[in-house]
């Protein structure tokens, strides 16, 4: 039964990353789409006097988001794995108690 809790724990901790990650795409854009007006300097180029890199590259925090996607469906499906077991010992344990 711990087990499940972590896993729920685990589970929403992965849910609140995202949507932190989410929340700051929007932001983050703006900020390197203001970056970019205010310095002239195109996407993904330095300006070695000024040492600015716009290479921020935002299909990088996506691909991170994709990742935790993956993560929280390996979640779900362990949630899912554990309580198959416990319910199989609970059957076991209720079935050996019944034949004593």
């Amino acid at each position: 039964m711990q087990l499940l809790v972590e896993i729920k724990d685990i589970r929403e901790e992965l849910g609140i990353l995202k949507r932190v990650i989410n929340d700051q795409l929007g932001p983050l854009s703006d900020f390197i789409t203001e970056l970019r007006r205010r310095t002239r300097i195109p996407f993904g180029e330095i300006d070695i006097n000024n040492k600015v890199d716009l290479s921020i590259r935002i299909d990088v925090i996506e691909n991170h988001l994709h990742r935790i996607d993956n993560m929280i469906e390996l979640s779900d499906q362990t949630n899912i794995s554990v309580s198959i077991q416990d319910r199989s010992r609970e059957e076991k344990a209720n079935i050996f108690s019944s034949t004593t």
